[in-house]
Protein backbone atom coordinates (compact mmCIF):
# COMPACT_ATOMS: atom_id res chain seq x y z
CA UNK A 1 0.00 0.00 0.00
CA UNK A 2 1.14 3.15 -0.26
CA UNK A 3 -0.11 7.15 -0.57
CA UNK A 4 -0.30 9.76 -3.18
CA UNK A 5 0.80 13.30 -2.15
CA UNK A 6 1.17 16.77 -3.45
CA UNK A 7 3.77 17.84 -1.41
CA UNK A 8 2.25 17.23 1.63
CA UNK A 9 -1.30 17.34 0.79
CA UNK A 10 -3.48 14.29 0.03
CA UNK A 11 -4.37 13.86 -3.91
CA UNK A 12 -7.94 12.80 -4.03
CA UNK A 13 -8.25 9.71 -5.74
CA UNK A 14 -12.45 9.01 -6.40
CA UNK A 15 -13.74 8.18 -9.63
CA UNK A 16 -10.34 7.71 -10.88
CA UNK A 17 -8.72 5.04 -12.81
CA UNK A 18 -5.42 3.58 -12.47
CA UNK A 19 -3.07 1.52 -14.44
CA UNK A 20 0.20 0.05 -13.53
CA UNK A 21 2.07 -1.34 -16.32
CA UNK A 22 5.49 -3.28 -16.54
CA UNK A 23 7.09 -3.83 -19.82
CA UNK A 24 10.57 -5.10 -21.22
CA UNK A 25 10.89 -1.94 -22.85
CA UNK A 26 8.64 1.21 -23.61
CA UNK A 27 8.45 0.35 -26.77
CA UNK A 28 7.57 -3.19 -26.07
CA UNK A 29 4.28 -4.39 -27.15
CA UNK A 30 4.76 -7.05 -24.76
CA UNK A 31 2.82 -6.63 -20.89
CA UNK A 32 4.55 -8.41 -18.35
CA UNK A 33 2.43 -7.54 -15.54
CA UNK A 34 -0.80 -5.34 -15.92
CA UNK A 35 -2.60 -3.52 -12.98
CA UNK A 36 -5.70 -1.49 -12.80
CA UNK A 37 -8.64 -0.23 -10.81
CA UNK A 38 -10.87 -1.71 -13.83
CA UNK A 39 -10.52 -5.16 -12.67
CA UNK A 40 -9.62 -4.40 -9.28
CA UNK A 41 -6.01 -4.94 -9.07
CA UNK A 42 -5.33 -1.86 -7.60
CA UNK A 43 -7.70 -0.35 -4.75
CA UNK A 44 -8.29 2.84 -3.67
CA UNK A 45 -8.93 3.57 -0.11
CA UNK A 46 -7.68 5.37 3.28
CA UNK A 47 -9.44 8.49 4.96
CA UNK A 48 -8.10 10.95 2.50
CA UNK A 49 -8.79 8.38 -0.67
CA UNK A 50 -5.32 8.58 -1.48
CA UNK A 51 -4.09 5.17 -0.69
CA UNK A 52 -3.75 2.24 -2.98
CA UNK A 53 -3.49 -0.98 -2.58
CA UNK A 54 -2.34 -3.44 -5.09
CA UNK A 55 -4.62 -6.57 -5.04
CA UNK A 56 -2.61 -9.49 -7.00
CA UNK A 57 -0.43 -11.49 -6.65
CA UNK A 58 2.86 -10.79 -8.96
CA UNK A 59 4.31 -13.37 -11.20
CA UNK A 60 6.86 -12.13 -13.28
CA UNK A 61 9.42 -13.67 -15.01
CA UNK A 62 13.07 -12.35 -14.47
CA UNK A 63 14.51 -9.51 -16.35
CA UNK A 64 14.60 -6.07 -16.94
CA UNK A 65 11.60 -3.95 -17.59
CA UNK A 66 10.16 -0.54 -16.95
CA UNK A 67 6.94 0.49 -15.25
CA UNK A 68 4.65 3.19 -14.78
CA UNK A 69 1.47 4.22 -12.92
CA UNK A 70 -1.14 6.52 -15.10
CA UNK A 71 -4.12 8.22 -12.95
CA UNK A 72 -7.21 9.29 -15.04
CA UNK A 73 -8.95 11.88 -12.94
CA UNK A 74 -13.05 12.15 -13.71
CA UNK A 75 -11.99 15.23 -15.01
CA UNK A 76 -9.85 13.46 -17.79
CA UNK A 77 -6.49 14.72 -16.37
CA UNK A 78 -4.25 12.00 -16.76
CA UNK A 79 -0.64 12.31 -14.74
CA UNK A 80 2.14 9.91 -14.38
CA UNK A 81 3.56 9.31 -10.52
CA UNK A 82 5.87 6.73 -10.62
CA UNK A 83 8.03 5.12 -13.24
CA UNK A 84 11.42 3.67 -13.13
CA UNK A 85 13.21 0.60 -13.60
CA UNK A 86 13.74 -2.71 -12.20
CA UNK A 87 15.43 -5.78 -12.44
CA UNK A 88 13.53 -9.29 -11.25
CA UNK A 89 16.09 -12.01 -10.43
CA UNK A 90 15.33 -15.86 -10.53
CA UNK A 91 15.35 -17.27 -6.93
CA UNK A 92 17.94 -17.39 -4.79
CA UNK A 93 16.87 -19.38 -2.16
CA UNK A 94 15.75 -23.18 -2.71
CA UNK A 95 13.50 -24.67 -0.56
Amino acid sequence: MFSILADTTPVDLSGSTILIQVRPSAASATIALELSTADTSILIGGANRNQITLNKKVDVTAGSYVYDMNVTFPSGEVKTYIWGNFIVQEDISKP
